[in-house]
């Protein structure tokens, strides 16, 4: 009797494993058909259109302490930058890819007692991506890297007439994440897509401010890293040549 229990052991066991494996498949099985209805059948034409959409959000700019220093010691009011951006965005979508073109604006207006300050950012982005999830019927999720170019425009003006007019660019690599949804294939109505985009941008310029083309603040001026949120929405059409 004991020798027969003992060559029942593994058959117990081997039972077990398979009970257990068959427990997991049935839930790989349904985990993969949970996915199949929310992101669409295999043989889904995903579409392709061009989009033109209105930007707005935030971004994290940097600090601009060291024109500050230059405008206090010259009798002028201090900067107080606002992270709010607003603009607009031109992207085209091929099979997987996109490719989006980013115009980013902030403008800055104080008046003060002694002077009036007036502050212009400009921010262009070249961004590429590709889609994470093809079956998805109308449904993006990209992984976005490029190029930008971020330039900063400084008017500030004395109630005696004396004005420094100063401005400054750097080039930056960018890198992110963005999320699309098209609101229905036809593309109907005039808002019918939104997306969120954050990015984060390295500066490999290192450059200071510049009046009439010479440098004006020097060295003072460490490029640091910055980061976007931005909700965008607008009008995706289809060019006239596949409609």
């Amino acid at each position: 009797f004991c020798c027969s229990h003992k060559a029942l052991q593994p058959t117990k066991v081997l039972r077990n494993e398979r009970k257990t494996f068959m427990n997991k498949s049935i839930l790989i099985s349904i985990c993969l058909l949970f996915c199949n209805d929310i992101f669409g059948q295999d043989d889904y034409l995903k579409p392709d259109p061009f989009s033109l959409n209105l930007i707005t959000g935030y971004h994290s700019f940097a600090k601009y302490d060291d024109i500050n220093t230059k405008l206090i010691a010259n009798g002028f009011e201090k900067i107080k930058p606002h992270n709010f951006v607003f603009g607009f965005e031109f992207q085209g979508m091929g099979k997987r890819s996109t490719l989006k073109s980013r115009f980013c604006f902030t403008n800055i207006n104080q008046s003060k007692p002694k002077s009036t300050t007036a502050l212009q950012t400009t921010t262009i982005e070249l961004l590429y991506g590709y889609d994470l999830l093809p079956n998805s019927k109308n449904f993006y999720l990209f992984p976005l890297g490029g190029i930008s170019m971020f330039d900063v425009d400084l008017l500030s003006k004395r109630n005696d007439g004396t004005k420094i007019d100063a401005q400054k660019t750097n080039f930056e690599l960018t890198f992110g994440a963005s999320g699309k949804l098209l609101l229905g294939k036809s593309f109907p109505g005039i808002l019918n897509n939104v997306g969120l985009d954050f990015t984060f941008s390295i500066p490999f310029t290192q450059t200071n401010w510049k009046k009439d083309g010479k440098e004006f603040v020097m060295d003072t001026y460490t490029t640091k890293p910055n980061f976007s949120l931005t909700l965008n929405f607008g009008r995706a059409f289809y060019p006239a040549s596949v409609r």
